[in-house]
């Protein structure tokens, strides 16, 4: 608008000056003193006019070299490669994103044919495509493999635009009919697919060769993505009736189980964990079969659970083959228990023979007899607490000592003058282990009450067994009476139940020693194993 004002009195300052110049007296024209201040005050408006309009077009064209320099920044900075080819394949401009993607300078580019980029067979492809891409380049793409010096080779996805009214490449410059090429590096792209690809393929491979069904729904639309082929042997239909209707497969569901399943279904929805569950299913031909099902949540990238997976297994024959087990579990525990049983009467049976062959007999074969009895007790009492034990493997310490010590206490004749005291620990022995270690402690509480209190002396006998953190088992038998003689070693013991003890201690694995303190004890150590 501006520019418009002073052109028009610019316009009308010529034609006055121009009438005044052309007129026939011009030379006798007496310009007044007012008119020349006139015509003085009109020049200096028209010359700040011209200065004001100056400045404007200075402060314009800076605007303009900001913003063709912002989109040439924009131009080469672009994550994308561009390039202007003319009706040739010659390369006439492209950006730095281009350059660096050929590793060569924008320079050496230009009046490159841009065919020669790309290495065999590449090259001859584009070539044959380029005069029907050129023509109509709208919704055409060409992927190639793009030479480059510094590196391995890059692939590109070329895209083209025409540009009608000419393609500028340079300053006063212009070639009519070019093409603006948008190339795309798609090198981590084509790798992700490939990769993308392979674990497809191998998910493939063993999800229809293996024996269990896999399936995979879709939480938004319900849909079943996937299903294994197993589905068919299995369930006894085709895979398509499950992927018209996800529910289909409710239909097989033996009716007991149905609600079961209904319920985890609803489960799945509400709770978003993984569920374990067994069922049955019926066949097309009404054969019934066990299947263990576990469906899990799949979340997407933000954590949002997206899909449901599942995995279903066959397993009819396990099933059988734990009911087997379990009902021959069962016939072994009731047999066990009845061999128990018969051996404790038995043993309850010759320790009362030998408890009425003692009575009948002189003292010396008396006290041999009772030894023996007490012998038979020890191992009465084990099978007697494997009797009442579900698990026949071990016996518990405590409970079998509480017991032993017991009877064997009433078959010892030291009128009250011994006390037999027990710290026993409530861990569980091997049942064969048990066997030897009741008769140590039987035999050596025996030589206690034989040796230990000479002339009818008062004592105590104290039983200990502790199970230590490294897992051994550390037995002792104490007593508080008069002691071994110094003379005594364990490798020199002579006597039955001493030798006894020594070879039951090498057959638990075990250590025996002994210490002399205000009496005798003996240490065994031994793994519970």
């Amino acid at each position: 608008m501006l520019m418009n004002i002073n052109e028009e009195k610019k316009k009308l300052l010529r034609e006055k000056a121009e009438k005044i110049m052309g007129s026939d007296d011009a030379e006798t024209i007496d310009l007044s003193r007012e008119r020349m201040r006139e015509i003085i005050h009109e020049l200096r408006v028209h010359q700040i006019e011209l200065e004001l309009q100056n400045e404007e077009m200075q402060r314009t064209y800076s605007k303009l070299i900001a913003v063709r320099d912002g989109f040439a920044r924009l131009f080469n900075n672009s994550p994308v490669g561009y390039l202007m080819l003319d009706s040739n394949g010659l390369i006439m401009m492209t950006n730095k994103t281009f350059s660096e993607m050929t590793g060569r300078s924008e320079g050496s580019l230009t009046g490159k044919s841009f065919a020669d980029l790309f290495p065999s067979p590449d090259r001859e492809i584009f070539i044959g495509r380029w005069k029907a891409f050129y023509k109509n380049p709208a919704d055409k793409n060409i992927t190639v493999k793009l030479l480059n010096s510094g590196s391995s080779p890059i692939y590109i996805n070329i895209t083209g635009r025409l540009e009608p009214e000419g393609l500028i490449t340079q300053p006063g410059t212009r070639h009519s009919n070019g093409i603006l090429i948008i190339a795309n590096d798609i090198t981590l792209q084509l790798k992700a697919d490939e990769e993308l690809f392979k674990t497809e393929r191998k998910f493939r491979l063993l999800a229809e060769n293996i024996d269990e069904t896999f399936w995979l729904k879709d939480i938004a639309t319900g849909t079943i993505e996937y299903i294994s082929p197993a589905y068919e042997s299995m369930w006894g239909e085709p895979c398509e009736n499950l992927y018209k209707n996800p529910m289909s497969f409710l239909r097989s569901i033996h009716p007991d189980d149905l609600d079961k399943v209904k319920e985890m279904q609803q489960s799945l929805l509400s709770e978003n964990k993984m569920f374990d569950l067994e069922y049955r299913i019926m066949g097309p031909d009404g054969d019934i079969r066990w299947v263990s099902a576990r469906t899990y949540p799949v979340p997407g990238p933000d954590g949002e659970i997206i899909k449901y997976a599942g995995i279903a297994e066959d397993i009819t024959e396990k099933k059988i083959q734990n009911d087997n087990i379990q009902r021959l579990l069962t016939e072994k525990e009731i047999l066990l228990k009845e061999v128990h049983h018969r051996v404790k009467n038995n043993m309850n049976m010759i320790s009362g023979l030998l408890y009425l062959q003692a009575s009948n007999s002189c003292k010396e074969a008396s006290d041999g007899l009772m030894e023996a009895q007490r012998r038979v007790i020890s191992m009465s009492v084990l099978y007697d607490r494997l009797y009442r034990s579900t698990d026949f493997r071990g016996v518990r310490a405590d409970e079998y000592f509480r017991d032993f010590l017991n009877e064997i206490d009433q078959t010892l004749s030291h009128d009250g003058r011994i006390v037999i005291q027990n710290n026993i620990d409530s861990v569980e022995i091997n049942s064969i282990k048990m066997i030897s270690v009741g008769i140590i402690v039987n035999e050596l509480v025996t030589n206690a009450l034989k040796y230990a209190f000479p002339d009818n002396a008062k004592g105590i006998i104290t039983i200990n067994l502790k199970l230590t953190d490294a897992g051994i088992i550390r037995l002792s038998v104490r007593d508080n009476g008069i002691g071994l003689p110094d003379s005594y070693s364990q490798e020199e013991a002579t006597g039955f139940g001493l030798s006894m003890v020594n070879l039951l201690t090498e057959q638990i694995g075990g250590e025996m020693e002994i210490l002399r303190n205000n009496g005798s004890e003996f240490v065994i150590k031994f793994k519970n194993s």
